[in-house]
């Protein structure tokens, strides 16, 4: 969830005492962690003042904390029809990406930014959204816009150079990395971040052929942001493939794919052959089968011919090599 429903309820100015009183008490309530009977003092203050935006903005985050996400949304869907305002259009927009509609989400962020075109932390939202529907053109603009007006932001520096790097900008996402990672300027961002940022430099340098580079923002990337995953298997790769014998190391990509492995709990299926070549560089020729196997099996039907060759070059105990450092090219990130 974002920020806004993670926020104590807001008090609203401007009540008559009856609903005042009835707010605070809610507030009080919902501050305490006791949220029924923060819902109770508000319903009090809305049967006296129905198209209150604010007890109904204050209702309906209380209801979100219980889990109760439709009357949530239809608490802010009144808000919204009393008197369209920012906070009860973003707090719908929140609570309806739990609810996996983030298409309406989008739509309300965007009416959101229509009442106010300077809101970063919106476009910084819808950015966010934008980037897990794959709609990389429109995330990268909300990115630009949040460091239009805000160009300290430096995760939606990291992420716009992300985007760049996606969309085949790979020069303009290395300016945007190294200004997150300027010694003057990572003083003050988060360390998860900064992970990132490592990774997906890491990810271009790989590319580039550059290893120690690679190899260096990988092993930030985990020191900075350890329980990611994205660093540990993005080394274990470089570890277990790399075409410069100087950078392979098989019983460390082992344990880096394990931990990558373990802190994914097993669902990223793409992520199988990392395994299996980490396993195979350190010339475990039945584990890495195994895991091959596991991997063919769940490869795409463009990917398996791929897949099932290493497969063949394991039971012929032959470690495999990315000679083409291609291999995380489109790799994703997490975003929220």
């Amino acid at each position: 969830m974002f920020s806004i429903v993670q926020k104590s309820v807001r008090g609203w100015l401007g009540l008559p005492p009856p609903e005042t009183d009835a707010n605070q008490l809610g507030i009080w309530h919902y501050q305490r962690g006791e949220f029924e009977e923060a819902v109770r003092a508000f319903d009090v203050g809305l049967r006296k003042a129905p198209r209150s935006v604010g007890l109904l903005c204050n209702r309906a985050n209380a209801c979100y904390c219980l889990g109760r996400h439709d009357e949530a949304v239809a608490d802010y869907t009144r808000a919204i029809e009393a008197k369209p305002t920012l906070d009860a259009y973003y707090g719908r927009a929140m609570v309806q990406v739990e609810m996996g509609r983030k298409e309406d989400a989008i739509a309300d962020l965007g009416e959101a930014l229509r009442l106010n075109r300077t809101a970063t932390e919106i476009y910084h939202t819808r950015g966010n959204l934008y980037s897990e529907l794959d709609r990389l053109d429109d995330a990268w603009a909300d990115y630009d816009s949040v460091l239009r007006l805000e160009p300290t932001h430096a995760e939606a520096r990291g992420m716009r150079g992300r985007l760049s790097d996606l969309l085949g900008r790979p020069d303009a996402a290395m300016a945007d990395y190294d200004v997150v990672l300027h010694p003057d300027a990572a003083a003050g961002v988060k360390p998860r971040v900064l992970g990132t940022t490592h990774n997906n430099r890491g990810h271009i340098y790989h590319r580039r052929g550059d290893y120690a580079r690679a190899r260096a923002d990988f092993t930030a990337a985990i020191q900075l942001a350890p329980k990611l995953p994205n660093g540990y298997k993005n080394l274990a790769w470089l570890q277990a493939t790399c075409p410069d014998s100087t950078f392979l190391d098989g019983p460390a990509a082992v344990a880096n794919a394990s931990r990558a492995w373990e802190i994914s709990k097993g669902r990223r299926l793409e992520w199988l052959d990392i395994v299996a070549a980490s396993h195979a560089q350190a010339a475990d020729w039945p584990a890495a089968i195994d895991w091959q196997e596991r991997a063919v099996a769940n490869a795409s039907e463009n990917d398996r011919p791929e897949q099932t060759a290493r497969l063949e070059l394991y039971r012929s105990h032959q470690p495999y090599r990315d000679a083409a450092n291609r291999r995380f090219c489109e790799d994703r990130i997490t975003v929220r």
